[in-house]
């Protein structure tokens, strides 16, 4: 069972400091996540569809009303009306038997993609929780561009960006996530894929982004992968080309997001928090030490960008 969460978000250091003296911190089950569980049979293609993006859910009553009128199913009847698309049918029925497409092929929803795979959990209604805090902050212009990183070496950065980013395209906002972790990256694995090009291809290979983006999981939602190991990290993250790429697509997303390495061992996060200017920090219940979380919290500051909020995770 995950740790029930106590907030969200935490401002700035002095708020760490408060909640450490409290011992109140927020909290998202990220090791609870089981892998043997499985998506919930009775949930209902419209609600798959609405946390998808594919659909309104002020036009559930629209789609329930001609299917009682017509006698036909509800994909049938919201295809009727044109409110989805054929794939979009396909793909919640996909999410629904614990299956999704990409290129075609079935593959399993990946236990730690919560927002898709649990959507009714604790877990994913945290997310859900993130990602509201996130909006209403500065009308959401952290989440235009947004750094999410670890404050050590024992963080899951990664599970967090990931299921925030699937829990804003399942609004309808378009979202890129980029994993800029060049040294160690684990977002393939949370995924499932075997994809093996990525941000290192584009900006050292002089490959499109469009040819190494991986295969769509959701609607909405984008992501490019770190790509091949760099044996230069540092000097890949400080090149033009890095910024130019990431600046560009801002136009053709409404929220980017970064994943990065550790922000503690290596100057790597902070080369990219200097870029996105907003940093969501990760840290980890029994794991993170408040010296490591202080001293992360500098280092966002003396990279000029502003700590939008902590998460602990369990």
């Amino acid at each position: 069972m995950s740790v029930p969460l106590f907030e969200n978000l935490l401002s700035d250091a002095e708020n760490i400091s408060a909640h450490e003296q409290s011992g109140r911190v927020a909290s998202i089950g990220a090791a609870s996540v089981g892998q043997d569980s499985i998506p919930q049979r009775s949930l209902a293609l419209g609600d798959t569809l609405v946390r998808m993006g594919c659909l309104k859910a002020e036009d559930i009553p629209k789609v329930l009303e001609h299917s009682a009128r017509t006698g036909k199913k509800f994909g049938i009847s919201a295809l009727a009306l044109g409110l989805v698309r054929k794939k979009d049918i396909t793909a919640a029925l996909s999410i629904q038997q614990g299956l999704f497409h990409a290129d075609g092929d079935r593959v399993r929803v990946p236990p730690a993609l919560v927002t898709l795979h649990s959507p009714h959990t604790e877990e994913a209604e945290q997310f859900r929780g993130l990602r509201t805090r996130l909006l209403t902050r500065s009308d959401g212009a952290a989440l235009r561009l947004l750094s999410v990183s670890g404050a050590g070496a024992e963080t899951t950065s990664s599970f967090i960006a990931l299921n925030l980013a699937v829990s804003i395209a399942q609004l309808g906002r378009k979202v890129l996530l980029v994993d800029t972790n060049l040294r160690l990256s684990h977002m393939n694995q949370l995924l499932g894929l075997r994809h093996n090009v990525g941000l290192t291809d584009v900006i050292n290979g002089g490959r499109a982004i469009t040819e190494c983006l991986a295969p769509p999981i959701v609607r909405n939602f984008t992501y490019l992968p770190a790509g091949q190991p760099a044996f230069n990290p540092q000097e890949v993250l400080c090149r033009e080309e890095f910024a130019k790429l990431i600046m560009t697509q801002i136009s053709n997303y409404d929220s980017v997001i970064l994943n990065t390495g550790d922000g503690l061992d290596t100057a790597d996060a902070q080369l990219v928090w200097a870029l996105t200017k907003s940093v969501l920090l990760v840290a980890r219940r029994d794991k993170s030490r408040m010296p490591d979380i202080r001293r992360a919290t500098k280092l966002i500051t003396e990279s000029r960008a502003n700590l939008v909020g902590t998460v602990m995770t369990k």
